[in-house]
């Protein structure tokens, strides 16, 4: 018996993709036949006394005998092999071996799929180039420059090893081929730096690119797409890059030029300028969805813009449709200069979809968040969050938009409008939730603009902002603003000027400037409550109202609203029409700046549920439907004699309270000190807090007195045409507690 050494046909077994064979299985047989059927026996040492129990398993693409490789011996001159991946799928099947490395040409491969035809092995491995067939070492010392080159320059599809690949200059591959680059592990390249100029990218291609699983660093642009015509796809995919300037900079002049399908997704893009600069001339479908871009500054190039994504350019008009930006993080955009800085940019594209996105801090320049901008958009912009952005959370120019279901706050920054320079065609705001800004709603239609936009606010959540809830202005068609929430318009300092919004008071919803025949703006089912300004606490000098509404022309229609803890309910002019509104704890409900207003500035009130509301609560009108006076407030109760009052000393608990509505006052007191000076008439309690009707049939009251045992003491009336309440019998120095209500001239 003479021991042979089997050899397998490369150094270690591969897998298809030419990795070592991780895990794989390794048949063992009669030559010329199914080594699975019909097996021979193997061992582990050439004396073959240590059998080897098969499948015969891979580690690294080695055999291993109990984690540690080892060779294998067989009792015969040939034998056949099969070796299958750890999927049971096969890789290679040698009919005849005889110890020594064949040839791969002299390997037949059976694909393992029905109807197959079996070729040589060569001609599949062929199939898939890597970069080490180039001579790349990837071991983050060796320069592999020229080895990249050439394997891009080959048109074939690369496969990249797992590795630390160096290279050092910027422009590695530039021509007009396709490029397919894909990763195994998530290899390393790294470039020279970014801070060179001109073309000083990786990939400079005019042609379908697809990029995927692969790290990148120091380059001023990973990907620079330049196709004079339109091409099939860019795809960049599962990829992370760092120090660049622009990761993918997708910037074509040419007209006609750009791709059918762009799709980025997976990747995480961080330490740059601009992530996604995606401005070709023709795109007509755009995916950007599950990136993280974070760490975006000046510091990685630009003196000037810094953007995560850009999705058009107006200054290079094409043709660009079904753009998709969703589900991406964006975090720490940071922009020392004054230009624009925005998170996420559609800046000319029809039929946009920004959704589901997270923002986190953009601030500096511009500190934009969203920015929609063309004069044909449709666009819907839901469900994003976004915190800490410095100006505009979400702003939307030209076009059509729905603006709906969004989380924006301020935490570390107060943004200056959470949405805002609403400037557009037709524009629904909906169901969005925000707090903690300088500013909640800013709908501003420019006076110059064609009178034809409509505006729709709904259901909207604001609180806890500085200035303004909602400001619906500028020249309209149409506003409704309905079923919003306003809470908390906390006042501040006034940081901006020039008309941009309310900055002379503190107010919970504006519409203003509705302007030309038949336009008209709806306020109805809306609540404002805890507006602070100067009588309510904000310290700031300004008025607090809910409702400010002014019109040059038109027409404004209040109805159904709801409003507490204010100064002023409604702030007017011009012609309003207010109905069924719901007024609580405001000092005016109703106020009007011109105290004589003229013809042109009539205020008009409707009845509402029998009463109606005046500009001025505080007045008493003639008018018995009118609810012309509502007030509450505490009073300072003291006892004496009517003839000689005398000089009273206030007990502990002594106080009242009164509410006043229209001509009726409930009143409420205790009252418990001594007055030894007191003389002559009967006992009263005075300083009830309006003068009693000078009418001795309504005017006279009777109420009850309870001493401190809960006892009724002694009934008493209401003095008419006074502010005393008559008292009989009382006793100084005793605790009363008295309650009742009387009429008022």
């Amino acid at each position: 018996m003479t021991p042979l050494s089997v050899q397998v046909p490369f150094p270690v077994f591969q897998d298809r993709d030419g990795q070592p064979l991780e895990n794989g299985y390794v048949w063992l047989g009669v030559a010329n036949l199914n080594p699975q059927t019909n097996p021979v026996v193997a061992y582990y040492d050439a004396a073959l006394t240590i059998v080897a129990a098969q499948p015969l398993r891979t580690l690294n693409g080695y055999i291993s005998r109990a984690g540690t490789p080892a060779q294998v011996y067989v009792d015969a001159v040939n034998y056949s092999i099969l070796v299958l991946d750890s999927k049971g799928s096969m890789v290679y099947n040698f009919p005849n071996g005889n110890g020594l490395s064949p040839d791969a040409c002299g390997v037949t491969y059976n694909p393992p799929f029905t109807g197959a035809v079996a070729y040589p092995l060569c001609e599949k491995l062929e199939q898939t180039v890597s970069v080490k067939d180039f001579g790349a070492v990837g071991d983050g010392v060796t320069d592999d420059t020229a080895a990249f080159t050439a394997a891009l320059t080959s048109g074939q599809a690369l496969m990249v090893p797992q590795g630390d690949y160096k290279l050092s200059t910027w422009t590695v591959f530039s021509g007009a081929n396709d490029v397919i680059l894909y990763g195994v592990g998530k290899p390393l390249i790294e470039g020279p730096g970014f801070s060179g100029v001109g073309s000083a990218n990786f990939i400079a291609s005019g042609g379908n690119i697809h990029i995927e699983g692969i790290r990148f660093s120091e380059f001023i642009s990973v990907c620079a797409s330049v196709p004079t015509a339109l091409n099939d796809y860019f795809k960049f995919v599962n990829n992370e890059t760092s120090n660049t300037n622009r990761a993918i900079n997708l910037d074509v002049n040419a007209i006609g030029g750009g791709y059918r399908s762009i799709f980025v997704d997976g990747n995480v893009i961080e330490n740059t300028s601009y992530g996604a600069w995606l401005v070709s001339r023709e795109m007509h479908n755009t995916i950007v969805t599950n990136n993280v871009f974070k760490n975006l500054g000046n510091a990685f190039g630009s003196v000037n813009n810094i953007q995560a994504v850009m999705v058009g350019l107006d200054t290079a008009p094409g043709t660009r449709l079904n753009a998709v930006v969703s589900d991406n993080i964006f975090q720490n955009i940071i922009n020392t200069g004054t230009q624009e800085t925005t998170a996420i940019m559609m800046h000319d594209a029809r039929r946009c979809t920004v959704n589901g996105n997270v923002i986190d801090t953009v601030t500096g320049g511009t500190g934009e968040g969203i920015y929609l901008r063309r004069t044909d958009m449709d666009a819907t912009c839901v469900g994003n969050t976004i915190v800490d952005v410095s100006q505009i959370c979400i702003s939307a120019k030209g076009g059509k938009s729905v603006i709906a279901n969004n989380r924006i706050s301020g935490r570390n920054l107060t943004p200056f409008r959470a949405i805002g320079e609403i400037e557009q065609m037709d524009c629904v705001i909906d169901g969005n939730w925000i707090s903690n800004c300088y500013s909640g709603i800013s709908s501003l239609t420019p006076v110059s603009a064609v009178l034809q936009s409509r505006v729709q606010i709904t259901n909207n959540t604001i609180t806890d902002c500085v200035r303004w809830g909602i400001y619906a202005a500028g020249r309209s068609r149409s506003q409704v603003v309905t079923g919003n929430t306003v809470k908390r318009i906390t006042g501040g300092p006034v940081i901006i000027t020039g008309g941009i919004g309310p900055e002379d008071i503190n107010v919970g919803i504006e519409g203003s400037y509705v302007t030309g025949g038949g336009s008209r703006c709806i306020f109805t089912n809306n609540h404002v409550s805890q507006v602070l300004g100067s009588a309510t606490g904000s310290g700031d000098g300004l008025a607090s109202v809910a409702f400010r509404l002014r019109t040059e022309a038109g027409e404004i229609f209040a109805e159904l609203n709801s409003f507490d803890a204010v100064e002023y309910g409604f702030w007017l002019n011009q012609t309003v029409l207010l109905q069924n509104n719901y007024l609580q704890f405001a000092a005016l409900g109703i106020y009007h700046p011109s105290s004589t207003p003229s013809a042109s500035s009539t205020l008009q009130t409707y009845k509402s549920a029998g009463l109606v509301f005046p500009s001025d609560n505080s007045q008493v009108v003639s008018d018995v439907n009118t609810l012309d006076f509502y007030r509450e407030g505490t009073w300072t109760p003291s006892i004496g004699r009517n003839s000689t009052f005398g000089t009273y000393t206030a007990g502990a608990n002594d106080g009242g309270t009164f509410t006043r509505i229209g001509n009726v006052v409930y009143w409420a007191c205790r009252v418990g000190g001594t007055n030894t000076t007191a003389s002559g008439g009967e006992w009263v309690i005075r300083g009830l807090p309006f003068e009693s009707a000078n009418n001795d049939t309504w005017g006279r009251t009777a109420s009850n007195v309870q001493d401190s045992t809960g006892t009724l003491a002694f009934q008493v009336f209401v003095t008419p045409n006074s502010i005393d309440v008559n008292c009989n019998t009382l006793v100084s120095g005793t605790n009363y507690y008295a309650s009742g209500f009387y009429y008022v001239s």
